[in-house]
C-alpha cells in the first residue's frame, strides 16, 4: 500500500471518530439534564387541590357511584352504642311520626318505639325476640323473624351494598346535620322507590335518609343524638323486672 492511499484511509477514519464524538455532545450534554430518569408531566394545580378538612374517621378515596359500595362496606357499625332517632311516613292526606330508642351490646339490642298512639318495646337477645307494650305485661316472646333495622324503621347501607351498580345515582361526601357522611341516591326495590342515605364516617351509622315515589316524599329518618359505648344493663329487663340477658 502506497503512502498516498495510507494517508486518505488515515484521514477518513480521524473524520468519523470527530463526528461520533461531535453527535455525542450534542445528544448528552446539550440539554444538561439526565435522560434516565422522566420528569413528570405538568399538572393542573386545581386538581392537585386538597379539600381544608376531610370527614374524620376516613381515609379519603374518590368516591363515585363506581366505587361508593367499596367504600361503604368497608364501614362498620360500634359494637355498643345508644340512639334517639326521629322517623316520619307520609302518605297521600297524612303522616306518621315515631320517636325510636336504640340500646345495643354485643348480646342484646332495645328498641322503643313511641307513637301519638302508644309506646311498644322490642328486646332481641339471641334468637328469641320479647315484644311488650306500654312498659306493661303481657310480653308477647318467640322465635326471631324480624332484623333489628326492621324494628327501628331504618334505612340502612346493607340495602346500597345489596342493589346492583347501575341503581345508583349519585355519591360523593357530605354534611348531614353537621355529620360528615357518605352520601348515595340510588333506586331499589320492585316500586323503584328513590332513597338518599347518609352514612356517618365516624361511627358507620346511617344518620339520615329519604325515600321518594317519585317526587313524592314517603319516608324520611333523622338521628337526633348518639352515644358510643355501654348502655345501662336496666335498659335490657323485662318489665316486670326479669332479666333475660346474661349480661346483667
Amino acid at each position: 500500500m502506497n503512502s498516498k492511499r495510507l494517508l486518505l484511509i488515515s484521514t477518513a477514519a480521524i473524520a468519523v471518530i470527530i463526528t461520533v464524538i461531535a453527535l455525542i455532545i450534542i445528544i448528552s450534554g446539550g440539554s444538561g439534564r439526565d435522560h434516565g430518569v422522566k420528569l413528570p408531566e405538568e399538572r393542573d394545580s386545581a386538581a392537585d387541590a386538597q379539600p381544608e378538612e376531610e370527614p374524620a374517621g376516613l381515609v379519603r378515596v374518590e368516591l363515585t357511584t363506581d366505587t361508593v359500595k367499596a367504600v361503604v362496606a368497608t364501614l362498620r357499625r360500634p359494637a355498643e352504642y345508644s340512639r334517639e332517632l326521629s322517623v316520619t311516613t307520609f302518605w297521600h292526606g297524612g303522616s306518621s311520626q315515631y320517636r325510636v330508642e336504640s340500646f345495643v351490646s354485643e348480646e342484646a339490642s332495645r328498641i322503643n318505639l313511641y307513637s301519638e298512639f302508644d309506646a311498644k318495646s322490642v328486646l332481641l337477645i339471641g334468637d328469641t325476640t320479647y315484644i311488650w307494650y306500654d312498659d306493661e305485661p303481657p310480653v308477647y316472646s318467640g322465635s326471631t323473624v324480624t332484623a333489628e333495622d326492621e324494628f327501628q324503621m331504618l334505612v340502612t347501607y346493607e340495602e346500597l351494598l345489596s342493589i346492583p351498580d347501575g341503581d345508583i345515582r349519585e355519591a360523593g361526601y357530605d354534611s348531614y346535620n353537621g355529620t360528615n357522611c357518605i352520601f348515595a341516591e340510588y333506586v331499589s326495590g320492585q316500586l323503584g322507590y328513590v332513597t338518599r342515605c347518609y352514612i356517618s364516617a365516624d361511627t358507620g351509622l346511617a344518620v339520615g335518609a329519604e325515600k321518594f315515589d317519585g317526587d313524592t316524599l314517603v319516608y324520611s329518618m333523622t338521628e337526633v343524638s348518639c352515644t358510643v359505648g355501654a348502655a345501662d344493663r336496666s335498659v335490657f329487663l323485662l318489665p316486670d323486672g326479669g332479666a333475660v340477658y346474661g349480661g346483667q
